[in-house]
This record gives C-alpha cells, structure tokens and sequence, in this order.
C-alpha cells in the first residue's frame, strides 16, 4: 500500500508542476509544448492513470480524476493558442523590436481559461487526496483483518 501512497504523491506533484507551466504561459513565459502535451496519454499522470497499477479504478474518484485530467489539457491547449497565435506586426515594428501585445478579448479568454485551470488542478490535487485517505483507511483496515 506504501507504493500506492507513494504514486498519487508522485503525480500530485505532476499536477503542480502543470499549473506552474501554465502560469508561465500566462505570464508569456516561455514554455516548451512539449512539457505538457496535447496527448493525454503521453504525459507522467496519463501514464499512471492508464496504468492502473492497482486497480484504483474501482473508486468515483479515480473516475473523476480522469474527467479533470482531460480538461487540464484541453484547457492549456486552449491557452497556449491564444498565446501563441500569429500576431500580425508590421516590418517596421518588427525591425523596432516593438513585442504585440494580445488584444484585450484574447486577454478576457486567456485569463476566465486560466481560472478554469486553476479551478480544475485544484479539484484534481482534492480528488488525489481524497483517493490517498482511501487507500490509506484500506490498508489499516487491512491491518485489523490480519490482526484478528
């Protein structure tokens, strides 16, 4: 069970890591794709997920993580487009080194999508403690069965 408790951990980490790249692209940082990618099987928490090493799956809340670990990454899609979208500059402007900035409707959407994010890692890192009690409460339970 300790190897359990030590997996959520692991990818509650990954979760963090996500809202912390997410930031960044809000904040125009520059933030390599391929850290968070489009394929939600790809990254460390689809594997895991997928995985299913111990057989989680029979929890509504391991259920439910999966829901929001498919918005986060449709969500950062959304964002890193409107970031990333061509802004058209004039060579005159480019020869400046003027930077465009989003216009404001991109900026209203970049931000309501990052609270969206916000919203749904922290509905995921919840759904993940919940699923560590869980798990925890089995294995004392476990440890009565053999006890008795």
């Amino acid at each position: 069970m300790k190897e359990v408790i030590t997996s959520i951990r692991k990818v509650s980490i990954e979760v963090s890591k996500w809202f912390g790249y997410a930031t960044a692209v809000v904040d125009k940082i520059e933030v390599d794709k391929s850290r968070f990618p489009q394929n939600n099987s790809l990254c460390k928490f689809g594997q895991w997920y997928d995985k299913d090493e111990w057989n989680l799956s029979s929890f509504e809340e391991y259920v439910q993580i999966g829901h929001h670990h498919l918005k986060l990454h449709a969500l950062f899609g959304e964002m890193f487009a409107i970031v990333n979208k061509e802004q058209k500059t004039s060579f005159f402007s480019k020869l400046a080194g003027a930077t465009s900035e989003l216009p404001k409707k991109d900026k209203k959407i970049l931000v309501k999508k990052y609270q969206e994010f916000k919203h749904e890692s922290e509905s995921l890192l919840s759904l993940l403690k919940l699923l560590q009690v869980k798990v925890n409460e089995m294995e004392h339970e476990l440890a009565e069965l053999k006890a008795a």
